[in-house]
């Protein structure tokens, strides 16, 4: 990947570990847009907090990552595990959103929430390239 790859992704990472933490402290566990939160069961909410939490251990590494690789210490295993542990958080937030319709009516909100993070499934295919599993 490129250097500015790297960085785009700590930058999303950081403002990642911002949300997380504030969302993650919130006794109410609101996004602000879906709807019928109130109306979520708590194995449902549960799963999203647990989602969080791995996200957050996961940007954090990510940031660290980007930090070594921004001083010239490459770190291609962790590269590989953490843009791929951002890509499953990723569909699996965004599949349960969809499959349980909780973004109706905010529709375009949640387009411009995920914008941001497009980019990272390409960083994730570019991760792949040029790497032996035999290491």
């Amino acid at each position: 990947m490129k250097k500015q790859y790297y960085i785009y992704y700590g930058i999303l990472q950081s403002f990642h570990i911002l949300f997380l933490i504030i969302l993650l402290s919130n006794t109410n566990w609101v996004f602000g847009f879906l709807n019928n939160y109130s109306e979520w069961n708590i194995q449902f909410i549960n799963m999203f907090k647990a989602i969080s939490i791995i996200d957050l251990f996961n940007a954090i590494a990510s940031v660290f990552m980007v930090y070594k690789y921004v001083n010239n210490i490459k770190m291609k295993k962790l590269e590989i595990i953490v843009l791929s542990i951002s890509v499953y958080s990723a569909l699996i937030f965004g599949l349960a959103i969809n499959f349980n319709k909780l973004q109706e009516g905010n529709e375009l909100l949640l387009i411009l929430f995920s914008i941001p993070f497009l980019p990272v499934f390409y960083f994730w295919y570019l991760s792949f390239r040029n790497i032996s599993f035999n290491d």
